[in-house]
């Protein structure tokens, strides 16, 4: 006699969480409850005009402390001490504005945008650069002090800048850092128009626009460092 053996299937029905409608709707408030509120970020214009009202501010406070030259109008009467006046508040403002802009994605600069923001600094060099060499003799004197006050009038803004830099999302970071450190070092440059009593065009370029532009590369660098890539 044979016993056989009887196989029973047993019913194989598979439910997942997502079967029923309370599990969807349970899941998707599990996921929504860790949420952190998001913050929606400044406009570029908006974090512009509040670097700005932050430049105007130290500005005040170094001339506070550091005082201005006595013959302070002659910045307002010579050609060429006017015509650096415009070309480094057009500098600053161009560069900074270029840095805020980098901070927000898609609006990375082609390099040749990048000489346009660079054009009011350029022009500044020419300038100083053509009277250095026409001038009857290369007079630079010395200058140590104003490449120092050019890093203290430049602490603040440059400070203030990347902070606004930090909260967007900056992929070209090192172009980021150029911009605003140079912006930052532009504030010095024309806070030495009112504080420098020699305006002696070799010493303007030696001491003022060289300093600024090395500030401009230094930040290229100290931006890896202070400026994280989201």
């Amino acid at each position: 006699m044979g016993t056989g053996k009887k196989t029973t299937k047993k019913s194989s029905s598979v439910s997942t969480p997502l079967s029923s409608p309370n599990s969807t709707e349970q899941l998707i408030q599990d996921l929504s409850s860790g949420l952190a509120p998001v913050t929606p970020l400044e406009s570029p214009v908006k974090r512009v005009f509040r670097w700005l009202g932050v430049i105007v501010l130290c500005l005040f406070a170094g001339f506070f402390l550091t005082g201005v030259r006595e013959d302070w109008r002659v910045v307002f009467s010579s050609p060429i001490l006017i015509a650096q006046n415009v070309l480094i508040l057009l500098g600053i403002l161009s560069s900074s504005v270029a840095a805020i802009l980098l901070s927000v994605p898609g609006n990375e600069r082609r390099k040749s945008t990048g000489v346009i923001v660079l054009i009011p600094f350029l022009a500044w060099g020419v300038l100083v650069l053509i009277g250095a060499m026409v001038a009857p003799e290369f007079s630079p004197g010395i200058g140590i002090s104003c490449m120092a006050d050019i890093s203290v009038f430049a602490i603040l803004p440059a400070s203030f800048l990347f902070y606004f830099l930090r909260k967007g999302s900056v992929l070209r970071i090192q172009s980021a850092g150029f911009y605003a450190l140079l912006a930052a070092a532009g504030v010095g440059a024309w806070a030495l128009q009112f504080t420098c009593h020699n305006d002696e065009l070799a010493h303007l370029l030696l001491w003022h626009f060289l300093p600024v532009l090395v500030l401009g590369f230094l930040g290229s660098r100290l931006a890896q460092f202070f400026m994280k890539r989201k």
